[in-house]
């Protein structure tokens, strides 16, 4: 550095730093290689001179490699991750995805992944994807299709748990790569995905959530979006505990009985958001829901034998077994009643 300020410089103004860049050879092969830095016929300076040479070992030329990229398609409205997968993708010291010439925003590096999100498009059509690294671009042709934002139409039932299904009619809804349940309490989110099905309907999953209230559920917002359009809110959705089969065995049927009578915990909250039905030996009852009380009639044409019939319960197409039901027979009387019943004979013929 040269300077004609005669005051004092202190030693840390002579530091100087060189940013140079390496320009691509044709013939340069991938693998460690020495790079040196000489400095020569340099005018000197009023306090020093510079002139030699400087080398810096172990550097390695790599080539980055682009394999894969997912997915390769998503709605107008942008929005949707792209994953492109390979080798030293994080070499250099830049790296930009375009999407037809607009970047895709990255949201991830690293040497085996880039994540980007794709940028809006004015129409439907099929563009290119390019990827740069320091600048220069990473070999591969691939295409990203731009398809018609989907529609959400509308969300239901508006109440349900973890894991209970949810219908979410609509138009195009198959162009988004992934359609999102998410429910909001008004302090936290949580979301799931929809597993991608009909372009006019998906079904969902409600996401996990533990519900901690005093008067049994919760209630908030409940949203469906596909990628980077529209977002459809339910309002006022109430989120429920799941309900559980008793842990008790069934009681056997006394012979005056013509109904099965058993608890389900929590069924009765949720009766009114998910499909119940109730069956003896494959054949559907009646039943009748009073809060978690089930009762369910014996079908006219169930034949109960010794062994009796296994009793199912389904909720939301989640069937449990809840055990046999059982009309005890004569040779069924415990032992203690028997032994009873002949001490009494003994006395009385006594």
């Amino acid at each position: 550095k040269d300077s004609s300020n005669p005051r004092p410089v202190f030693q840390k103004d002579f530091v100087e730093e060189l940013e140079c860049e390496v320009e691509p050879l044709d013939m340069q092969l991938a693998g460690p290689a020495n790079i040196s830095l000489t400095v020569s016929n340099m005018s000197p300076g009023k306090h020093f001179r510079v002139d030699g040479t400087s080398t810096l070992q172990g550097f390695s030329f790599m080539e980055p490699v682009l394999r894969a990229v997912k997915p390769l398609f998503g709605p107008r409205a942008g929005g949707t991750r792209l994953t492109l997968e390979g080798e030293g993708l994080s070499l250099g010291t830049s790296q930009a995805v375009l999407v037809n010439g607009t970047e895709c925003p990255l949201e991830r590096v690293s040497e085996g992944q880039l994540l980007c999100t794709t940028p809006p498009s004015a129409a439907t059509a099929s563009v290119p994807i390019h990827l740069q690294v320091g600048g220069a671009v990473v070999p591969g042709s691939w295409n990203f299709r731009y398809l018609e934002d989907p529609v959400v139409l509308g969300i239901s039932p508006n109440c349900g748990y973890i894991g209970s299904q949810i219908t979410v009619p609509g138009q195009h809804l198959t162009s988004a790569w992934r359609l999102v349940l998410s429910f909001h309490d008004g302090l936290r989110a949580v979301e799931n995905s929809c597993e991608r099905q009909l372009p006019e309907q998906q079904s969902c999953r409600l996401p996990e959530y533990v519900v901690r209230s005093p008067q049994g559920w919760v209630t908030g917002n409940l949203s469906a979006q596909g990628d980077g359009a529209a977002v459809f809110t339910l309002p006022g959705f109430r989120f429920l505990p799941p309900p559980h089969p008793p842990s008790t065995d069934l009681a056997p049927l006394k012979p005056e009985e013509h109904a099965v009578k058993f608890e389900y915990i929590g069924l009765g909250a949720v009766a009114d958001c998910v499909d119940v039905n109730v069956t003896m030996d494959g054949k559907s009852c009646q039943h009748e829901l009073r809060g978690d009380v089930v009762i369910c009639p014996l079908p006219s044409s169930l034949q109960l034998d010794k062994d009796g019939v296994p009793l199912q319960v389904c909720v939301d197409h989640e069937c449990h077994i809840l055990g046999r039901v059982v009309r005890p027979g004569p040779e069924a009387v415990p032992q203690g009643l028997l032994l009873g019943l002949l001490l009494a004979l003994l006395l009385l013929v006594a």
